[in-house]
């Protein structure tokens, strides 16, 4: 079976042969055999290979001799190539060939290999294609394919029966390691990357990148790094590497010392480019070295997220902490904020600062005004790109803040719900219900209580709310808070309650339609905001699953006056789990068929025919007394495509020569049928597919990566920084979560829905409880 796939742009590969290398060892299968091969010297030709993971080019990039050795182009006698360029597109195989179809020098191309006189070098370049061609639906094929090939190509040196006179060529080594190949005789892929530094050989940056990708020992990270440096000195992401793991074990002198040394060796110009000048000034600031930390940060800070707005954050924040010139920091931050236009980023940060210059400099008019435009929001720009954990300092500038005599009640209020924002996010562990993550909740809890005093229809502050109180365990509560956050105004995309209704209580659950009723006329709201945004849909799953028929049917006759539009109950059906088709079911077993027909019927309209819901209309007309409509909807589901017992049961005995006795009862359908609108993605269009509606992705960008991580598993499935970024276009402090904010606000603009994505604490998921 052919298999046909496309290549990742961001995987393209640049190749160039430039030195002869002598080969000291050969990969053994077995340390037993290690000091016996270590005596075979031989000279051997190797490509030094220099692989761009996340260039822009969408092609690769061949020396005239790898193109030939891998029959991309033909040998001639006396002939001289140019540099080739080669874009894979697809590749099959019959069992006598393998075919490449791709663009050789921007010529579509194909290229036809005779399996009997495959050279090794043209069995790696296979299982190569193979590997950057590969779509999910056929990974394990592909993968295995790739394996095999490379397997057979690599025989002669992890068969130790038969003598080794092929040369060493690394290139399939790291392939192994990179795509996690089970290719037998070759050991564990990070421990085959481990053997070739024990050879004194400049090996290409990008060996030294996995290992440091795979490897989890912080210690052996730094030594590997440092290898890795020698080797590339200029090359930044060693660099980065190195004065990173220092600093996380806190060994900020050892970091210091090591940057210093970096400085003297790059000299000053092309210092001045390097982002490790960030990690010297969080060392400095660690050790509160406050006049080194500013004389590291001098001119623009090359930050690539931040731009030039990060130099004057980086100087307001380092002046604040010195507490001795607060109207200089005060001008920096003032500067972020004017520059930082794009987004609020970096402006909610300075913030703080700001706050903390003006409440020293008892600047009450200014204080006030900051305050006023703060907004209670998830802070992922901690997450995402701070540049260093600024949480602990924040929570005690608010604390602070709260005490003194400087704001009104109002500001005082706000700064308690951003205050109780933090503790929520931060501060409480969520794995852990110990006594101190009560007593913090409960903190948090009194916090947000008495802000809601002051802005009781402020959409975020509710959902906090809620979500402070699930954490306590108040759930019933917590669901209360939750529809007050639907249906009060404000930036409901800044937080969302997570509370549920499958944890309220019996008793809750049992009196929750009524109850949500009067919450509604309470507030002073619609539920119409409970519709729309996919509340609505999500209590009905929750019912639906527990079979309480009575509730569902209570709660929609609540909401029906306020649905405006059908079509987007239960839309998203992997997410909530309650739509139409429930709906019906439900009024049907609470024997209100006048009602189950007309949602039964709303279903058809909507989504096409279904066995399952024409089925039960079917029924529901036949317990309505009109036998006549039941034998033409049930015939109309019989003779439509596919099996299904209560179908053939059903119609035999409505259509049948006797007419139905009492003791052969309707069979109602109770299994959803598959909804029309899912969401899904194509991987070869670069699109989010939802229902009708299409949102692009750009093929090749880090949304694209995210986006086919995400859609490979399970809706709702976590899925960690660590399992994506290694794939992205481009690495950065910031890359993991912008890709996540982009696709959100595609989907926003695209289908109406806001935060598709969840992001928390460096994970995503695709959201499913309920599409906010």
């Amino acid at each position: 079976m052919p298999i046909l796939g496309r290549i990742d742009s961001e995987k393209a590969v640049h190749f160039s042969t430039v030195r002869h290398l002598v080969c000291t060892d050969t990969i053994s299968k077995f340390f037993a055999f290690r000091n016996r091969l270590k005596t075979r010297k031989k000279r051997v030709d190797c490509s030094h290979i220099t692989i761009t993971m996340f260039g822009e080019p969408e092609t690769i990039h061949f020396k005239p001799k790898t193109a030939v050795e891998f029959g991309i182009l033909k040998k001639v006698p006396n002939g001289t190539y140019d540099t080739c360029s080669f874009l894979p597109t697809s590749i099959s195989e019959t069992p006598n060939e393998v075919s490449i179809v791709g663009k050789v020098d921007d010529v579509e191309t194909s290229l036809t290999y005779k399996k009997e006189g495959l050279t090794k070098k043209q069995k790696i370049f296979i299982a190569w294609i193979y590997l950057l061609t590969e779509k999910y639906e056929t990974r394990k094929i592909t993968k295995k394919l790739a394996e095999d090939y490379i397997k057979e190509a690599l025989q002669d040196e992890i068969d130790f029966t038969k003598p080794n006179n092929e040369e060493r060529w690394y290139f399939p080594y790291y392939l192994i390691a990179r795509h996690g190949l089970d290719v037998a005789g070759v050991g564990t892929p990070k421990n085959e990357l481990y053997r070739f530094l024990e050879e004194p050989k400049e090996y290409f940056a990008e060996f030294y990148k996995e290992i440091l990708r795979q490897e989890k020992n912080e210690i052996r990270k730094v030594a590997v790094a440092k290898i890795a440096e020698k080797f590339h000195p200029t090359e930044g992401w060693f660099i980065n590497q190195i004065c990173d793991d220092l600093y996380d074990q806190k060994k900020y002198d050892e970091c210091i010392n090591y940057l210093q040394g970096v400085r003297e060796r790059l000299g000053e110009e092309e210092w001045t480019k390097k982002e490790a000048r960030v990690t010297l000034w969080k060392c400095y600031i660690k050790k509160q070295d406050y006049e080194n930390a500013l004389a590291v940060i001098k001119g623009s800070i090359p930050y690539e997220y931040f731009q030039d707005d990060f130099g004057p954050l980086l100087r307001g924040i380092t002046l604040t902490m010195q507490a001795v010139n607060y109207d200089d920091a005060i001008q920096n931050l003032e500067e972020v904020i004017v520059r930082d236009y794009v987004d609020s980023y970096l402006t909610y940060l300075a913030s703080f600062y700001l706050i903390k210059c003006f409440l020293e400099t008892k600047n009450t008019i200014r204080l006030k005004q900051v305050v006023s435009t703060m907004r209670v929001q998830e802070d992922t720009f901690m997450n995402a790109g701070a540049p260093l954990y600024y949480g602990d300092e924040v929570i005690a500038i608010l604390e602070e803040v709260i005490k003194s005599d400087g704001l009104d009640n109002q500001s005082s209020a706000k700064l308690k719900a951003v205050l109780a924002c933090f503790l929520e996010q931060f501060k409480i562990n969520p794995l852990a219900k110990d006594e101190k993550d009560i007593q913090i909740a409960e903190r948090a809890s009194a916090l947000a209580r008495e802000a809601l005093e002051y802005f009781p229809d402020d959409s975020s502050l509710n959902a906090l709310y809620s979500n402070i109180l699930s954490r306590l365990g108040k759930y019933d509560e917590a669901m209360d808070y939750k529809i007050k956050s639907l249906a009060s105004e404000g930036t409901f995309d800044a937080i969302y309650s997570n509370a549920d209704l499958a944890k309220c209580s019996s008793e809750y659950r049992l009196k929750y339609p009524k109850h949500i009723a009067d919450l509604f006329e309470e507030i002073d709201a619609s539920p119409k905001v409970y519709i729309e945004n996919y509340g609505f849909d999500t209590d009905v799953g929750v019912y639906w699953k527990k079979k309480m028929y009575t509730q569902i049917v209570e709660l929609f006759l609540y909401v029906k006056p306020h649905i405006t539009d059908y079509e987007k109950i239960g839309e998203i059906s992997n997410h909530t789990g309650g739509g139409l088709f429930e709906i019906a079911y439900s009024l049907g077993e609470a024997s209100n068929h006048k009602e189950a027909k007309w949602v039964y019927e709303k279903a058809l309209e909507i989504q096409g025919d279904s066995r399952a819901v024409l089925n039960n209309l079917a029924i529901e007309y036949e317990k309505s007394g009109d036998i006549k409509k039941a034998k033409e909807i049930i015939m109309r589901a019989y003779q439509s495509e596919g099996d299904d017992e209560f179908v053939e049961r059903n119609y035999a005995r409505l259509c049948g020569n006797k007419k139905p006795s009492s003791t052969q009862k309707p069979k109602t359908e109770r299994v959803e049928p598959v909804k029309t609108q899912t969401i899904t993605f194509d991987e070869k269009a670069g699109n989010i597919i939802f229902g009708i509606k299409k949102c692009e992705v750009p093929v090749g960008s880090n949304q694209y990566q995210l986006c086919k991580a995400l859609f490979s598993r399970p809706l709702g499935e976590w899925v960690n920084e660590t399992d994506v970024v290694s794939n992205f276009y481009k690495e950065g402090p910031r890359s993991f979560y912008d890709a996540v904010r982009f696709v959100n606000k595609r989907a926003e603009q695209m289908f109406k829905i806001k935060k598709l994505l969840s992001y928390k604490a460096s994970r995503v998921q695709i959201r499913t409880d309920g599409v906010m």
